[in-house]
């Protein structure tokens, strides 16, 4: 009864179509989270348990190897035009510049774009850039704007600044994703870049936003037309600055928590194909994807079909959601095979169910949603 009415819930209200599409999302791309096995080890002997959480214990930025074996895998699928599936990866722009911010003592925050974080993680910067182009090119993938950083700077470098042990210590093994319950910190998530602590941060998070999108376009050659905000909140004022930008298509829940800072929140009912007064464009997932975190429920396949199933019996698209940590074998290579096994799987059921699918990006959905209106 409560997973049926939560089906309901994603798909009774919005844009519909007898056409039975595919939107496939993937978050996180270009982040750092866990630099390494051994620095998992370390941070577990200091008492700190990210191992209890899936994004510590098995997400690392992604390796060429973990890129190129997932856009392998798309070229196996066709729809009937012949359309390979596409995946929206939502791509972080840079990371923290951990060095920079050690010599400066914590005082002041640097960051560095993603082609040094490839390098510095051993990864080619090069070849790197020419994979994401050749995906693109090929039409396998469609990388759009997930944030500047996967970290809200204001209130990490607050927690620099308070000395709070877990966070320091997670500086000095260059990661911050380290969760406040894991922590045994009283703080806010880290990894939620624009969940406001104070109203004064909002012009800061515009800068953030500002660059992250330069940098985009720097890198890929083009604007972003999507916006995913990393663990969802984001200030209403700064929409203007998104679609100066040349966002048109946000990312949101159903329901919405709007940081207002001070503590205090804003809640809104959004839809897919809901439209806001600054012209940006609501699109919201209705499918989750998620086999390699822990407590499932079992066979994320079925799940996943099942959600398709009730998408297409509402005349939703399905917009599914799956994060990258699913495909990265960075710290664990059967990680990676497990999430590609299953998602070969997963494609093979949708293309054998439904022969009259139709895979499309984030934005090619939201424009043809635009174009309905």
């Amino acid at each position: 009864m409560v997973q049926a009415l939560a089906d309901l819930s994603r798909n009774m209200v919005g844009w519909s179509t007898p056409e039975k599409i595919i939107v496939f999302e993937s978050d996180d791309w270009g982040s750092i989270r866990m630099p390494s096995v051994e620095i998992r080890n370390k941070l577990i002997e200091n008492g700190i348990p990210v191992d209890q959480n899936d994004f510590t214990r098995l997400d690392r930025l992604e390796s060429f190897t973990d890129l190129d074996s997932l856009i392998d895998l798309l070229t196996h699928f066709k729809d009937e035009s012949g359309r390979n599936p596409v995946i929206t990866t939502l791509n972080i722009m840079g990371n923290p510049d951990f060095d920079g911010i050690m010599n400066a003592n914590g005082q002041e925050y640097f960051w560095q774009p993603v082609a040094s974080t490839y390098k510095e993680y051993g990864e080619d910067p090069d070849k790197m850039k020419t994979l994401w182009l050749n995906g693109i090119e090929n039409g396998m993938i469609l990388p759009q704007f997930h944030g500047r950083e996967h970290l809200n700077v204001k209130r990490w470098m607050r927690g620099i600044a308070a000395g709070l042990p877990a966070t320091m210590l997670g500086l000095n093994y260059r990661i911050t994703g380290i969760q406040p319950k894991e922590s045994g910190e009283e703080r806010g998530e880290y990894q939620a870049a624009y969940d406001i602590d104070f109203p004064e941060d909002i012009p800061y998070v515009n800068n953030i936003l500002n660059d992250g999108l330069d940098a985009f376009e720097k890198y890929f050659g083009f604007k972003s037309d999507l916006f995913v905000p990393t663990n969802g909140p984001l200030n209403q004022s700064c929409y203007p600055v998104l679609v100066k930008k040349g966002v048109r298509f946000i990312n949101s829940g159903k329901l919405e928590r709007e940081p207002l800072g001070n503590g205090k929140v804003k809640r809104h009912f959004r839809w897919l194909g809901k439209m806001d007064d600054s012209g940006l464009l609501f699109i919201t997932r209705n499918c989750f994807f998620e086999p390699c975190q822990q407590g499932g429920g079992g066979d994320w396949v079925r799940y996943c079909i099942n959600a398709i199933e009730n998408a297409f019996k509402w005349n939703k698209p399905a917009v599914i959601s799956s994060h990258r940590l699913n495909y990265i074998g960075g710290l664990s290579t059967s990680n990676r095979d497990i999430g590609l096994k299953m998602l070969n799987e997963l494609f093979a059921r949708i293309l054998q169910k439904w022969p009259d699918v139709s895979f499309m990006s984030t934005p090619q959905l939201g424009q043809k949603i635009l174009d309905s209106k």
